[in-house]
């Protein structure tokens, strides 16, 4: 009996063990942004369509190569002269034919070739930029929501405290019972707040969920100590030059280069060409006694192109304002970027202040509520007086929250407006 008590013991703490295991830990920011980025699937689109790039570019980036064909050919002959007669013949042709003359439009073509697998795998890594600051955002809007459900949620149980207290006053005489009805009804507009706080936070824990595949994450600011105690923020900023570090920066100046060489291109074609033809041919009636002959010819031509409907030098035409539109979307991103920088190296300096005055703000609004709550218990203040005080630290609660999350979205958005990952922007500081 012993014995079977021992191994039912053993087993429940083995079968405890094993849900503590399979539970899912919170992750931390930093293992979920790179969850997500590693699970986006534009980022996996971008690469099959730089890897089909790649492909599609095989022959201008062996543009120097010959064309190699071989062909064969095997002809019965029956023919009757006093008799039937049949003559079987076999043939093989080998031809290479090479371009010697192009006025550097196969040379261009090579270029563009690599200049587009170039633009095409920087975009890959513009398509991860945009998915890490999509995951960042999408956190930020868990932990903010979240947070604010948790004030609602506290703010409830404190009015119905408050609730009962009333109640008892109430019922000693010493309320009437129309502050009753303005607590009750505070209550109920609180509780109709965080009904919508909990839609809203489902939401947001859905497109989490979409893109890190569930939503346990670790609900304390990431960065919040860092940002409250450390000196060196005044001096983070984003350098007017850094744009040129930006993906979308380097994949627009790709662009304008590939168009140049394409431009190239069309206009070699627009000029006579020289190509060299080889050809070996062997042929006979019975291979296998050897009986072939054997044909070596080489041919050089000379292709001026005289009329085509214009299709050369439109293409050529084509080109060239391309590529003008290449320069301006170049152009604008400059004005775009360097702007953003301004913009966004004041936004982080504003919002780390802002977050740090509310943060301090709500530490002297709690105490002013507490203080206020034990008046009330003692008749010193009316409800009408305590729900002031409760409706200012809410607001002072809501705002720390909205300043926190401000403050880790200006750094993030900081760190991408240069063109940087956030654990290569943040190595030295976090």
């Amino acid at each position: 009996m012993k014995n079977i008590f021992y191994f039912l013991l053993v087993l429940s703490i083995l079968a405890k063990a094993l849900t503590g295991i399979s539970k899912e830990v919170p992750l931390s920011f930093k293992l979920a942004v790179q969850k997500i980025v590693n699970r986006s699937l534009d980022i996996e689109i971008q690469k099959n369509n730089a890897k089909a790039a790649h492909y599609r570019n095989y022959p201008d980036r062996l543009a120097l190569l010959p064309d190699l064909t071989i062909r064969g050919h095997s002809t019965l002959k029956n023919s009757f002269h006093d008799k039937w007669t049949s003559t079987d013949r076999h043939s093989a042709t080998v031809t290479a034919r090479i371009n010697l003359v192009k006025f550097g439009a196969d040379l261009a073509a090579m270029r563009a070739a690599g200049i587009e697998k170039k633009r095409y795998d920087t975009l890959v890594e513009k398509f991860k930029l945009d998915a890490e600051a999509l995951g960042a955002q999408a956190i930020f809007s868990v932990i903010q929501l979240k947070h604010n459900f948790a004030i609602l949620d506290k703010t409830i149980h404190t009015r119905s405290s408050i609730l009962e207290i009333a109640n008892k006053r109430y019922k000693k005489g010493l309320l009437p019972v129309q502050e009753i009805q303005k607590i009750t009804i505070d209550l109920k507009n609180e509780q109709a707040r965080r009904n919508d706080a909990e839609i809203n936070l489902a939401k947001a824990q859905a497109l989490l969920r979409e893109l890190l595949g569930h939503d346990s994450i670790n609900l304390n600011w990431p960065w919040k100590n860092k940002l409250m105690s450390s000196k060196n923020w005044s001096t983070f900023k984003a350098q007017p030059n850094t744009f040129t570090q930006r993906p979308d920066f380097q994949a627009a100046q790709l662009q304008v280069d590939a168009l140049h060489e394409r431009s190239n291109q069309s206009w070699g074609s627009l000029w006579p060409t020289v190509d060299f033809e080889f050809q070996y041919s062997i042929g006979g009636e019975d291979f296998q006694k050897k009986s072939f002959d054997h044909e070596v010819a080489g041919l050089v031509s000379v292709t001026i192109p005289l009329f085509d409907r214009f299709q050369r030098y439109g293409q050529y035409r084509s080109q060239r304002l391309l590529q003008a539109n290449a320069e301006s979307y170049l152009e604008k991103i400059k004005r775009h970027t360097a702007e953003q920088i301004t913009l966004k190296n004041h936004e982080f300096q504003l919002a780390l202040q802002s977050a740090r005055s509310r943060e301090s703000l709500l530490t002297a609004t709690r105490n002013l509520y507490q203080s206020n709550i034990k008046r009330f218990e003692l008749g010193r203040i009316t409800a009408n007086n305590l729900a002031l005080d409760e409706s200012r630290l809410l607001d002072s609660e809501r705002l720390a929250v909205k300043g926190w999350q401000s403050i880790h979205q200006a750094l993030v958005e900081l760190c991408h407006v240069q063109g940087k990952y956030l654990t290569v922007c943040l190595k030295n500081i976090l």
